[in-house]
């Protein structure tokens, strides 16, 4: 069954690359399913007004929509704290989304956001990371698609886009601001690129080769990457949700290889965290309070997720909940989170041991111990520690005549 063909919108400047990509664009797919897209910036003045006036006249020639956004630029850096390139960037990408969104409502098709990014803008883009420190992904240069970004002219190189436009007799415009080195990657394009192919003249060549050379080992290394994070564990506890990872001690004892792995953890996993070779996300402060439960609640009810249900008699074990002599208990009955200075006597044990000491045996993570449960009767006794002990003397034993039973929340 032929899929049904995706509805495309294109930055268009009036630069040579979006100019080739739109006629590139016109010439491989359905018009009626294709937007050209303008953004003014108001940074070039005159330049500003002539940009859009080709834009509009181009789309007129050869019978494209084009939709043109105007925009404080300078406004907008201002209120958010910007440099003119950035701002620019996201104001551009973010009416993008939104044009692509309302199209997709509108037409029922896939919509994908078409630039005119070629190999030689990810050559730059390399030598820009290469400088500033990077990993490998910063290495690969620009991907030929990211999401909703489709790159079609990713392999083209600046020659041969300058080629196809004579070829087609298209003209273009040049922004005044790519010949002054007044930024980094201007002075790449400008001064660093042309400097290296003295010294080589293939350079860009030998550059893109390198570049798929470091893609393909990147695909390798997902794979490998893929087996080692599958064993990323999703935790949720006392209302917040986190991810963990622990590294086997074979790696954990090679600092830099479990850097690195951090350094790709981290690229999946927002606010990444380490503590030796535990990784994990962090996560908002833990409410403090103290919860209440009292005799009559225990008889049957649900608090912070837990099930309470007192029984006449006993009920078997099972890991899904925790069994208590409910006489051996002092009603009400208080529910918190951990804080320094508990302690807990053990099953099995006479002499009460600190709630820390229980966590560092057990490698529990900062955020488990934060989010750790601590249940006391009204003695002040703690009689469990949710996920790791229940207190002795809080046992059912053959004795006892009444049971809580408390299951854990899921």
């Amino acid at each position: 069954m032929k899929q049904p063909e995706k509805f495309v919108l294109t930055g268009l400047s009036g630069g040579p690359d979006s100019v080739a990509l739109l006629h590139w664009l016109c010439s491989s797919s359905d018009k009626k399913m294709l937007l050209a897209t303008h953004c003014n910036f108001h940074l070039r003045g005159d330049e500003s007004m002539r940009d859009q006036h080709f834009c509009e006249e181009l789309c007129r020639r050869l019978g494209v929509e084009l939709v043109v956004k105007h925009f404080d630029t300078f406004q907008f850096m201002a209120d958010e704290h910007l440099s003119l390139e950035m701002a620019a960037r996201r104001l551009r990408y973010e009416w993008w989304e939104a044009l692509a969104d309302e199209k997709q409502r509108t037409t029922g098709r896939e919509v994908v956001i078409a630039v005119g990014h070629h190999r030689d803008d990810s050559i730059e883009t390399l030598l820009m990371n290469l400088m500033r420190g990077t990993g490998i992904n910063g290495l690969t240069g620009i991907p030929r698609q990211n999401g909703r970004i489709v790159r079609p002219l990713s392999d083209w190189t600046r020659a041969k886009i300058l080629s196809y436009l004579a070829d087609n007799h298209l003209d273009y415009i040049t922004d005044s601001s790519n010949l002054v080195d007044d930024t980094v990657r201007n002075a790449i394009r400008n001064r660093l690129v042309p400097l290296m192919e003295q010294i080589n003249p293939n350079a860009r060549d030998g550059i893109a080769a390198t570049m798929q050379h470091l893609r393909h080992t990147r695909a390798l290394a997902e794979a490998q990457l893929d087996e080692i994070f599958a064993a990323t564990r999703h935790f949720r506890e006392a209302g917040v949700e986190w991810d963990e990872l622990r590294l086997p001690d074979p790696t954990a004892s090679d600092e830099a290889m479990a850097e690195t792995l951090f350094h790709h953890w981290s690229e999946r996993y927002a606010d990444a965290r380490r503590t030796g070779r535990l990784f994990f996300t962090a996560i908002r402060d833990i409410s403090r309070e103290t919860i209440t439960i009292d005799a009559e609640a225990a008889q049957k009810s649900r608090v912070a997720d837990f099930q309470f249900t007192t029984i006449d008699g006993k009920e078997p074990f099972s890991s899904d909940y925790e069994l208590f002599d409910a006489d051996a208990l002092q009603f009400p009955l208080t529910l918190h989170h951990w804080q320094e200075g508990d302690r807990i006597q053990p099953l099995g044990m006479t002499q009460t041991k600190l709630v820390s000491d229980l966590f560092t045996n057990a490698h529990l993570s900062p955020n488990r111990k934060a989010a750790t449960w601590i249940f006391a009767d009204a003695s002040g006794r703690i009689f469990w520690t949710v996920g790791l002990r229940v207190a002795d003397w809080s046992k059912v034993t053959e004795g006892t005549r009444r049971t809580l039973k408390v299951e854990k929340p899921l």
